[in-house]
């Protein structure tokens, strides 16, 4: 029996399987650069080992994993999700050391887990594949013949992946054959950094598809299950934001076929543990009315998406994987006959990142984030109620998943739980959520792996036009808060979930600040002394508007300079006002000086492409990687470049000047 966990993992996948490990009594350890672990973490975690820097080096080092977890005095290694969950060397190293791996066999995560090798392997299965590439492991130009030999006989567009990873990181699509070396070098680079594996594959890409995945599990004694299916359709940047359970608009003869293959493939390799066959359902191809599914990949792991099942079976996989990894089998831990609940559950991911500037990530400083908790919702968190999203890891900081007797409910439960929850920080998508799901495509189910790109200027437009509804309403609630002065109604020297519960968001009325339209029911200040000793007013209050009465919560943090940060969230909009130096100069950002190319994300400067030339307007200027992501930036206009401030190396934050365009002729 299993007595101690390392968790070679951090952030809310941490959290998740710490959760279940306390549950069945069994202790965990995991990495953290605190004093103290988050508190997101703490309640579950039963040790935190002290690292000097936590980054992506830190949990991609093998054998700093492995020495963590013996100095912990771990039977048993966990990876996780990202990171080496998918590196057979290192679940042989786990096994090597007299530590349980849970997780399917090394020899079996060495074929499933290269896209590459799992490919030739459904292809001999008969499951039905794209035309691919496989085994492109440098860029050498004999390779690199090979490759453009490949794209001429297929044609575009085409899908580059990295060959041992997942999560959209590696991944570029090409449309035209002089895309193709750049895309294959940004995703080598990208894939090297987020997998420690630089190789690649190259196969057809269909342009309106749905991504269907199937839940397999198997134990160490030959036995597999299918634990249905999942609809992960709408992504952005190859990355899913939103996942539901069961699919959607499936044949029963497709579902079949489609369990059929899964478990196929999982039988065919001795599958043990939990994992998941990924397929594109193809949406306008079809042979005699029958739909066409493609063999995508299959992850040798826990899914970011796994909850939504969870749901939908009223089970813990996280404990079946521990069990399995004990050697019990799923017929004593119930799985060969577990049943499918007549419910829907989907999940909505939130990210720290900026839709209307193409998803790109946006770290920085959370003041104030309150999930909203309710019967049918559940939350997967990796982010403290005030806390820091760093340029160092995926932008990700929650799932929220709502679950209810049918589809159109859960919809309603997950759009209350997102409108609900505040969030004053950096940009984020979950506006952008609340509308995707209040989409006719959505609603209607006519999605495809597009429907973000081609709907992404509509949705953006409508949060703009929503967000005017109230305009004139926040400008009122922060003249009245600043003019009144910020009482100190209760003080905290930290932020804490419980404290802002009892004391700011309660629903016990008073007259504080109050006038004849707008009155303010809690607030409260914390004095905040890691941060340049600013003090951030906090609250809730209320107004009237067209005979009705609207509730807003607020945040103002206040520097020793001056600088303000309001934040006013009403109806489940958030709005941002920064004033600088006390100048009312309301939606304040950084303006870059004339003729100035400025960093979209902080971030690491990994390669300059143009200096000291002429470039053509959308050419890149230089690639910065971010939150284990590189952007390229890209010149908006032709003209020379007269001065380059950066070289390869640099570290820089989001609107630094970067590089300055001379555009006369």
């Amino acid at each position: 029996m299993i007595k101690k966990i390392f968790i070679a993992n951090r952030g809310e996948v941490a959290a998740r399987i710490a959760r279940t490990a306390s549950s069945m009594g069994i202790s965990s350890v995991c990495c953290s650069e605190l004093e103290t672990p988050p508190d997101y973490l703490k309640k579950w975690v039963s040790e935190c080992v002290r690292v000097d820097k936590e980054d992506p080096s830190l949990y991609l080092d093998k054998k700093r994993m492995i020495a963590i977890a013996r100095e912990s005095s771990c039977d048993a290694v966990h990876p996780g999700f990202g990171f080496l969950s998918e590196n057979y060397e290192f679940a042989q190293d786990v096994i090597d050391n007299h530590m349980v791996w849970i997780g399917p066999q090394p020899k079996v995560i060495e074929v499933m887990a290269s896209k590459s090798k799992a490919r030739q392997l459904a292809k001999s299965l008969q499951i039905p594949c794209t035309e691919g590439l496989e085994g492109i492991t440098d860029l050498n130009k004999s390779s690199l013949k090979d490759v453009k030999t490949f794209a001429k006989k297929v044609g575009f567009p085409l899908l580059v992946k990295a060959a041992m990873g997942g999560g959209g990181k590696g991944m570029r699509l090409v449309r035209q054959m002089s895309e193709l070396e750049q895309a294959l070098e940004r995703a080598s680079s990208e894939a090297l950094n987020s997998f420690g594996n630089a190789s690649l594959i190259l196969e057809q890409y269909i342009e309106s598809s749905r991504h269907i995945e199937v839940q397999v599990i198997g134990d160490q004694f030959g036995n597999v299950e299918i634990l249905s299916d999942r609809d992960c359709t709408f992504q952005r940047r190859h990355q899913k934001i939103i996942e539901e359970a069961p699919a959607l608009n499936l044949s029963e003869e497709t579902r079949q076929l489609l369990h059929e293959c899964a478990k196929k493939l999982a039988e065919s390799v001795d599958y043990s543990s939990l994992g998941t066959v990924e397929f594109l359902l193809d949406q306008k191809q079809t042979q005699n009315q029958k739909q066409n599914i493609y063999f995508l990949e299959m992850n040798t792991r826990l899914q970011v998406e796994h909850p939504v099942t969870e749901e939908i079976f009223n089970t813990d996989l996280v404990e079946a994987q521990i069990k399995i990894a004990e050697k019990q089998s799923l017929e004593s831990i119930g799985f060969h006959r577990i049943k499918q609940q007549k419910l829907h559950s989907i999940e909505a991911r939130i990210y720290g990142e900026d839709p209307s500037a193409d998803f790109f990530p946006a770290p920085g400083r959370v003041y104030s984030f309150l999930p909203f908790y309710s019967k049918g919702v559940r939350w997967e968190l990796g982010l403290d109620s005030q806390d820091e999203i760093t340029p160092n890891f995926d932008p990700m900081i929650a799932k929220v998943i709502a679950t209810a007797s049918s589809r159109t409910e859960a919809t309603k439960l997950l759009i209350k739980a997102l409108k609900e929850t505040t969030f004053f920080g950096p940009k984020n998508n979950k506006d952008f959520l609340v509308k995707l799901l209040e989409s006719s495509e959505f609603i209607d189910q006519t999605f495809d792996t597009h429907s973000i790109a081609k709907n992404k200027d509509d949705i953006l437009k409508n949060i703009e036009d929503e967000k005017n509804k109230y305009v004139t309403q926040v400008d009122d609630i922060i003249e009245h808060l600043s003019e009144r002065g910020l009482e100190e109604k209760s003080s905290f020297s930290h932020f804490s979930l419980q404290d802002i519960t009892k004391s700011s968001f309660s629903k016990k009325p008073s007259h504080l600040l109050s006038n004849h339209n707008i009155r303010v029911q809690k607030n409260s200040i914390i004095k905040d002394h890691a941060k340049g000793f600013e003090t951030i007013h906090f609250g809730q209050g209320s107004f009237a508007l067209d005979q009705q009465n609207l509730e807003f919560h607020f945040l103002n943090s206040k520097g020793p300079q001056g600088d303000q940060i309001w934040y006013v969230q009403i109806s489940g909009i958030t709005y941002q006002v920064n004033v600088q130096n006390s100048n009312d100069e309301s939606l304040w950002t950084h303006e870059v000086a004339e003729g100035g190319i400025s960093a979209p994300v902080p971030g690491k400067v990994i390669k300059v492409l143009a200096e000291g030339k002429h470039v053509d307007a959308n050419s890149s200027v230089c690639i910065i990687e971010s939150m284990k992501m590189e952007f390229e930036v890209k010149s908006p206009h032709a003209g020379h470049l007269d001065k380059v401030l950066i070289s390869e190396g640099d570290q820089v934050e989001a609107g630094q000047v970067l590089a300055y365009l001379n555009t006369e002729n």
